[in-house]
C-alpha cells in the first residue's frame, strides 16, 4: 500500500497535469476541456481482491466553452484548486470549516 506522501504526490501530479493542459490549450485558443472519470452505475467495477467498489475506464468530457458544460467545468477547477491546497497544508482530514468552504465554491 501506499504512503501518504506517496499519494499526495500522485494526487499533485494529476492536478498540475489537467492544470496545464488547460493552460496549454487556451494559449493554443482551443475550447479547454478535462477529462473526468464518469461516476455512473455504468461505469463502477467491483474488485474481488480489496472487496471495494471502483471506477472503471470510462470517462467524459467537460468543456469550458459549451453552455452545459462550463458550469460543472469551472466547479472542477476550483475543487482541483481546493484540494491541491489540502494536500500542500497537509491536511489530511476534512473538518466542517472546509466542508463548508467547499459547498460555497460548489453552489
Amino acid at each position: 500500500m501506499a504512503s501518504a506522501a506517496e499519494i499526495d504526490k500522485k494526487t499533485v501530479e494529476k492536478i498540475k497535469k489537467m492544470g496545464f493542459k488547460v493552460i496549454d490549450d487556451i494559449e493554443k485558443r482551443n475550447n479547454p476541456n478535462i477529462e473526468i472519470p464518469i461516476r455512473a452505475l455504468s461505469n463502477i467495477i467491483y474488485d474481488k481482491k480489496t472487496g471495494q467498489l471502483m471506477l472503471g475506464d470510462k470517462s467524459a468530457k467537460r468543456w469550458f466553452f459549451n453552455v452545459a458544460h462550463s458550469r460543472k467545468f469551472m466547479q472542477t477547477l476550483m475543487v482541483m484548486s481546493f484540494t491541491k491546497q489540502l494536500v500542500d497544508e497537509k491536511i489530511h482530514t476534512i473538518n466542517q470549516r472546509h466542508v463548508l468552504q467547499l459547498e460555497a465554491y460548489a453552489s
